[in-house]
């Protein structure tokens, strides 16, 4: 009787820790897929400036910062990773804005 009682908190604490660790991954999965609805429009800026239009480039550029936004509110270890290729994505943006910088100056 006395082990089961001293293994019950153990149970509950293994049973919080893998719920957290499954909301985490979860968070983690919605943040990227929201990421990416908007890194189409990253990649849009760039054929825009490819194509010489600053005007809309600049717009898909503003669509692409307000996803980046609502996704690292959803959970902002996406900004570090490296999982999902975020960081390479995140580097091409980045690319993306300052080319932007350069063609409006």
């Amino acid at each position: 009787m006395k082990l089961i009682r001293l293994n019950f908190p153990f149970v509950v604490l293994f049973a919080v820790l893998v719920s957290v660790t499954q909301v985490r991954a979860d968070s983690f999965d919605d943040a990227v897929n929201h990421y990416l609805q908007g890194f189409g429009a990253c990649q849009g800026a760039n054929d825009f400036l490819k194509a010489g239009n600053t005007a809309e480039a600049q717009q898909q550029l503003d669509l692409y910062l307000k996803f980046l936004t609502e996704a690292e509110t959803l959970d902002p270890s996406i900004l570090q990773s490296t999982l999902r290729d975020m960081d390479g994505n995140l580097k091409f943006c980045r690319r993306v804005a300052t080319n932007i910088e350069v063609k409006q100056a």
